[in-house]
């Protein structure tokens, strides 16, 4: 299962993870708003109180085992950008090289 999370998303998955709710000294509308996405992905069960106001947050299954099976959160590598990039490289090369070998005839 490919999960990306943003930078602060990581963070909030974190603090989430040892306390459960929003520190003192971390912005509460970035808390807020990273709970709301880790929601959608389903990560964190989250009580919302009226007016969208975060109410209760804490990890899901899904957020328990993305977490046990990804200790250091680091998002999945997108072969296809790199097998992409590989093949530009080559073909640049391919070029290089039948420019080189007709300057030499």
């Amino acid at each position: 299962m490919k999960i990306y999370l943003t930078r602060k998303e990581k963070e909030v998955l974190r603090l989430v993870q040892f306390h459960e709710d929003c520190p003192d000294t971390y912005p509460s509308h970035i808390f807020s708003a990273c709970v709301d996405t880790l929601e959608r992905k389903g990560l964190v069960n989250a009580r919302w109180a009226s007016g969208h106001e975060l109410y209760d947050v804490q990890l899901s299954e899904l957020g328990e085992s993305y977490l046990a099976l990804n200790p250091q959160l680091t998002n999945p590598i997108n072969w296809g950008v790199i097998g992409t990039i590989n093949s530009i490289i080559a073909t640049i090369i391919a070029i290089i090289s039948l420019f080189i070998s007709y300057t030499k005839i």
